[in-house]
């Protein structure tokens, strides 16, 4: 199973601070300024001293911020918060089953029970087996949908093949792409099981996207930003112009790559600012790409190979 979180950062995080020595026997009110009113904080979160001196030492080295050990617990007390309030959506990538028997499918509706947010999923090719997709449509939902978080638009398209490891989209299926990705957004982000471009450490490519390239053309002319995916079971971001392309490793089960471990993705949106992640269950979390909205160009190009009329010039 191949799991993506996508979460908004909330700026009203209030985080209190104080470097109390242990010969410093003074009050607290020598803390806090006058002006701060503690009456209009909606909470106070107390951060350890020395895990905010270690996390404004890890921010000067993993994000070159020259920060004090106030930043430090401020960082601290926001991912805090951020824990409590949990993601905005929860994105699977497919392989919900193994074989795609309804048994199976009633075990992971067990699971998705405990998921406390909303819950958006495409199948994987695991899922069309046996004919489970139709166990899908009954069970989980449509095998193609489109979703709004905020101002963030979520398409999910099913490339699965039934009894097949391939992926496949599909000439039927860009203009609806392109149509749920013409209104208005400030994040595009597109979900589907197979991964469009190979990712390293796998082995001998075999079981990407069928119809890849095409595909890719049609993302990019609908403004897509980030490509969620799973399969392959190997964290990856790939960058291919301003389309970041994010695989997810498997939360669910040890069949992983060499030393790669279960973790899933989580996409965080503030701003104009993107960051995706791999993130461990019970553990760190690792950066695997950031940009900004703002930084990124959508210059020229061609119309899409599909639709040009292949008239030559005179």
């Amino acid at each position: 199973m191949s799991i993506n979180v996508v979460e908004r950062i909330d700026d009203r995080v209030k985080v209190r601070h104080m470097l109390v020595s242990v010969s410093d026997k003074r009050g607290l009110d020598e803390f806090i300024p006058a002006l701060v009113d503690l009456a209009a904080l909606d909470e106070v979160i107390a951060v350890d001293d020395g895990d905010a001196i270690l996390m404004a030492q890890k921010l000067a080295r993993e994000l070159g911020l020259a920060v004090g050990i106030s930043s430090g617990a401020n960082f601290l007390g926001a991912l805090e918060v951020q824990e409590r309030l949990g993601p905005d959506a929860v994105v699977v990538s497919g392989d919900l089953t193994n074989e795609g028997f309804r048994p199976e499918y009633k075990a992971w509706l067990a699971y998705a029970e405990r998921i406390d947010a909303p819950l958006f999923t495409v199948p994987g090719n695991h899922d069309s087996r046996n004919v489970g997709y139709l166990h899908f449509e009954e069970l989980v939902g449509p095998r193609m949908w489109t979703h709004d978080i905020g101002d963030v638009r979520i398409v999910g398209v099913d490339s699965s093949e039934p009894d097949l490891n391939e992926g496949k989209v599909g000439r039927v299926h860009y203009d609806w792409i392109m149509e749920r990705f013409s209104h208005p957004a400030a994040l595009k982000v597109f979900v589907l099981h197979h991964h469009l471009l190979p990712i390293p450490g796998t082995g001998r490519e075999r079981s990407t996207v069928m119809d890849a390239g095409d595909l890719l053309e049609v993302l990019m002319h609908a403004g897509v930003h980030v490509v969620l995916s799973g399969h392959k079971h190997v964290p990856y971001v790939w960058r291919l112009e301003d389309l970041y392309v994010a695989n997810a490793g498997t939360v669910s089960s040890m069949r992983v790559r060499g030393h790669t471990k279960p973790c899933y993705n989580v996409l965080e949106f503030d701003g104009d600012d993107v960051r995706i992640f791999r993130r461990f269950p019970f553990g760190d979390r690792q950066l695997m790409a950031s940009f900004s909205l703002f930084e990124t160009s959508r210059g020229h190009r061609e119309p899409p190979v599909q639709t040009t009329s292949g008239a030559e010039s005179s």
